[in-house]
């Protein structure tokens, strides 16, 4: 006799019987439950053959978007999602909060999924202790379900609070929310790349990548489908990069000193043979609240050097290498809307910002004849965690959002954008408005 459809069983009867199943389970029968899975989902892939796990830091923990878990069933389902899950079983990593095991399950019984493999499915996942229900609290437990779900960000703080790594992996529809909260990095799984695709893919540089912008805007272009170059000044954030973000197949790292002329160079050598087809420049210093009496010539030119020359070095290097190719390409930097027209205290920096727009501006006159682009963003304070932290008492709803800033970028690279050249894009939240 067949296993019956899990869709013929209500929720809090699945519950009940994975409950069940999982009493008495010692660490060894978890392990078989897993293995089991993993079989199965090997026979539904026909070869036999599953997808190599995500290389996830040592003592992550996931949360899968539940349909991207039922999709990995799907004949022709994700290849991401079935990485998820693969990485899932092997580890015993898998969390799932009980509103999220609610919709877990009802995904995949609308995928007519067997009793059984939902049941071993409630029995493998490992429950952070806040969200463990006593056997005897699981009546109530099971009722409340039905009275709707519990808020993701509020489960989100309280998971990042327990776990020293907490990763999230799904679609951006209910994890928008989560990459606003310290130590829950959000990921989109993707399927192991192949040399074709690699080939057709765009592949951008992004310069000053380990920062809150530059991890958003490599995060953006990856879930597009470009092959990223990331570049960062230091080793060991350049690796915290690669294990935030997972996608080893279509992410390269770089390290390089990009405020002096040979670190350059030495940068765009290691390229080889690479072909670009854009340059995101996010390198940039900040100071601020000083004023012009008490600014010294040298804060004044670490501003300009971070800011004015790496911006240069880099606008050249990528202009010789286009040049000499005879390639269009696209480059954007980022300026900021203090370059506009100055800001009290910020002499330094508001004026290295305003030599880079007029750089962008002469620059983009100087390529045009050669179709390539130079257009540069101007945000406003961007709510990364470390300006969160340096100013907690600002009005953060007047801030604009890594994301926001990173999708502009994201649209002045992309050939959506063609045509637009030397323009200063304004990105400044709710506390600027441009004459």
């Amino acid at each position: 006799m067949s296993d019956p459809s899990s869709a013929t069983v209500p929720v809090p009867e699945l519950i009940r019987r994975g409950y069940d199943r999982a009493k008495g389970l010692g660490h060894e029968g978890l392990g078989a439950v897993r293995e089991e899975l993993l079989a199965q989902l090997g026979e539904l892939l026909g070869s036999g053959e599953l997808p190599e796990p995500l290389d996830l830091p040592e003592g992550a923990r996931l949360i899968v978007a539940p349909e991207l878990l039922a999709a990995a069933y799907r004949p022709d389902g994700d290849p991401g999602g079935r990485r998820a899950l693969v990485t899932a079983l092997r580890s015993g990593n898998l969390v799932l909060t009980h509103p999220l095991l609610k919709r877990t399950i009802e995904a995949f019984q609308a995928l007519d999924l067997e009793v059984r493999t939902v049941t071993l499915w409630i029995a493998a996942m490992t429950v952070l202790p806040e969200w463990t229900v006593p056997a005897e609290e699981l009546p109530e437990a099971l009722a409340a379900l039905e009275g709707g779900e519990r808020d993701l960000a509020g489960a989100l703080c309280g998971a990042a609070s327990v776990g020293p790594v907490f990763v999230v992996l799904g679609q951006r529809g209910w994890s928008r929310d989560a990459r606003r909260i310290d130590g829950v990095h959000v990921i989109t799984p993707e399927p192991q790349a192949s040399e074709d695709a690699m080939t057709a893919a765009p592949t951008y540089l992004v310069t000053g990548a380990t920062g809150g912008l530059g991890t958003e805007v490599v995060r953006l272009l990856l879930e597009g489908g470009a092959r990223v170059i990331a570049v960062g000044s230091r080793a060991e954030s350049v690796h915290g990069l690669r294990q935030i973000l997972h996608n080893p197949a279509r992410l390269e790292t770089r390290v390089g000193d990009l405020m002096s002329e040979p670190g350059v160079q030495a940068l765009f050598e290691s390229l080889g043979d690479i072909e670009l087809d854009g340059v995101a420049h996010l390198v940039g210093g900040y100071m601020g609240g000083v004023s012009v009496a008490e600014t010294s010539l040298d804060s004044f030119r670490r501003m300009y050097a971070l800011n004015v020359d790496a911006c240069f070095l880099v606008l050249r290097a990528t202009c010789r290498r286009w040049i000499a190719a005879e390639r269009r390409g696209a480059m954007v930097v980022v300026g900021s809307t203090s370059g506009r027209s100055g800001k009290q205290g910020h002499l330094a920096y508001a004026s290295s910002k305003a030599a880079v727009a007029n750089l962008v501006q002469s620059a983009a006159e100087d390529l045009a004849p050669k179709r390539i682009r130079v257009n540069a963003i101007l945000p406003g304070t961007i709510a990364t965690g470390a300006n969160l932290e340096a100013m907690p008492e600002a009005d953060h709803d007047k801030w604009v959002s890594p994301l926001q800033v990173g999708r502009a970028i994201q649209y002045l690279l992309s050939p959506a954008s063609e045509g637009v050249t030397g323009a200063l894009m304004e990105v400044a939240g709710w506390g600027y408005v441009a004459d």
